[in-house]
């Protein structure tokens, strides 16, 4: 996925930390692999989600100031299933990752600490077990069984004339078209635009 850094947190509160290390092994094991110098690869445990906030989540808050172009994919657990679907997928991020780039327009110094926006949210409602038969506590039917939520987000910069806003849109747009074969059957795509700005 090219020279960019990655970050991956995940919270649990179903496991303890032996089950935890045990489930996340072969993550950390290729983390350890790729040769590269990872400044934390570990399952660690924290007293409350509070403090395991404030210890992960607060130190890396995105910087503010940067209008983004957001386009996401529900990707489904039929995309996971069999090792062709998931080379898939992983040829499907790979391509995303690679077309993400700085903002369009002049560039701004923020966007220097926050990078190229691809983040995959696995925290889809069918991670979870659902109350009753029928739940319909999502807008679409399709998170109720959606594995991930992939975002990939182009940055506009603040100085963006429109004919940048339209470029930027249309290409999130087409990233988030670009996943369409490998997320599984259910034709769901969301484009929407986001101003991160301090309040």
């Amino acid at each position: 996925m090219g020279s960019q850094a990655s970050g991956f947190v995940l919270f649990t509160p179903l496991l303890n930390l032996t089950a935890a290390r045990a489930s996340m092994q072969p993550l950390t094991d290729f983390a350890n692999s790729l040769g590269t110098v990872p400044l934390n690869n570990s399952v660690e445990t924290e007293p409350s989600f509070y403090q395991a906030y404030q210890k992960y989540l607060v130190p890396n808050e995105e910087k503010v100031g940067i209008s983004l172009a957001l386009g996401s994919r529900l990707f489904q657990k039929s995309a996971f299933e069999g090792a062709a679907n998931q080379q898939a997928v992983t040829n499907t991020l790979v391509n995303v990752t690679n077309q993400l780039n700085f903002p369009t327009g002049t560039l701004n110094p923020l966007v220097f600490g926050y990078g190229a926006p691809f983040q995959i949210l696995v925290t889809a409602p069918s991670s979870y077990q659902l109350p009753a038969e029928g739940d319909t506590s999502s807008v679409t039917p399709a998170w109720r069984t959606a594995t991930w939520h992939v975002i990939a987000g182009v940055g506009i910069s603040n100085q963006a004339s429109a004919a940048d806003y339209t470029a930027a849109f249309q290409k999130a747009h087409a990233l988030a078209d670009s996943m369409t074969s490998a997320a599984g059957t259910v034709a769901y795509v969301q484009t929407t635009f986001c101003k991160i700005t301090d309040s």
